[in-house]
């Protein structure tokens, strides 16, 4: 299977922080990560826990927590989301980040700096698989330019 590199225009991010946002999430029947930088899963996207009582909610039906489960800081994130697909994308990474991705599996969360950038990413376990990447929007045509790099130099290099 060839690496790509696309654009994830489906998910919407919203950020939940503060006293009452796992509770926020529970009554909407979202999952709750139980660890600090862990991910879950659920049908339309995905729910990173970022920080004590931090979260980072992915959802493709464009989700909002309702009035009611209100916590006292919610707002949309416009992350610029890339998805890289393919066999070897871990080996595309650690051209670019020091982390060694080859132990990431399926709902696996981390954050840190990919090509000089800070970025999170997660492992999908979807039909489309792969990883998303997501960075200030600001960057995301550079790390976009470094992807697509990295994997014509290794298509060159293995071809």
């Amino acid at each position: 299977m060839s690496l790509t590199v696309t654009e994830e225009h489906r998910l919407s991010l919203h950020q939940l922080v503060g006293p009452g946002a796992s509770e926020a999430l529970a009554r909407d029947g979202l999952p709750t990560p139980p660890g600090e930088l862990e991910a879950l899963p659920h049908e339309a996207g995905f729910v990173a826990r970022t920080g004590a009582r931090e979260y980072l909610v992915g959802h493709r039906l464009g989700w909002t927590p309702g009035e009611a489960s209100m916590p006292p800081w919610c707002f949309e994130r416009c992350d610029r989301i890339l998805r890289l697909q393919g066999e070897s994308w871990c080996e595309v990474m650690s051209e670019l980040c020091s982390h060694d991705m080859h132990r990431m599996g399926s709902g696996d969360w981390f954050m840190g700096s990919m090509a000089g950038v800070d970025a999170w990413l997660y492992v999908t376990g979807s039909d489309e698989g792969g990883v998303l990447v997501g960075c200030d929007p600001s960057l995301g045509d550079y790390l976009r330019s470094v992807l697509d790099a990295v994997i014509a130099d290794r298509y060159q290099r293995f071809n």
